[in-house]
């Protein structure tokens, strides 16, 4: 009897262990360990690798909820809902896993925040009504 040892595993395969199986990418028949059986069988890994990228194509172009309409928002909106206010109230609030106040902010100056910035509005320009701070102030003569 003929003995081959598996090069990834200790196991040792007889030859009589081995089954004859179809490449489900390009049908060609090959040999196969009958302990590497799978319910898809591939004569190398590029196969392997073209019939997992098609198959994740077909997924997002037909199952993926990301591409149905509604789909990830109304969850993480849902989610999102439930989880508010179920804390010690020590934190920010956030929507969408943004804190709610910079979403706020970059609203009302219609751009987007610099990271680590919090008061970016005081820096923008004076709210209506306010002088800035040291210009036409009169003190008093003494």
């Amino acid at each position: 009897m003929l003995i081959a040892s598996l090069a990834n595993t200790n196991k040792v395969v007889s030859a009589m262990d081995q089954v004859a199986a179809t490449c489900d990418w390009c049908g060609k028949a090959f040999c196969k360990p009958c302990n590497a059986l799978h319910e898809r069988n591939f004569c190398c890994r590029e196969h392997l690798r073209q019939w997992n990228r098609q198959r994740m194509h077909d997924f997002n172009v037909i199952s993926n909820p990301m591409n149905k309409p509604g789909g990830i928002m109304e969850s993480r909106i849902r989610r999102g809902d439930q989880q508010r206010g179920r804390g010690d109230g020590k934190t920010y609030t956030k929507r969408l896993g943004r804190h709610e106040h910079r979403v706020i902010a970059e609203e009302k100056i219609g751009r987007p925040l610099q990271p680590g910035r919090g008061s970016v509005l005081c820096r923008c320009r004076p709210l209506g009504g306010q002088r800035p701070h040291g210009r036409g102030l009169s003190h008093p003569a003494r």
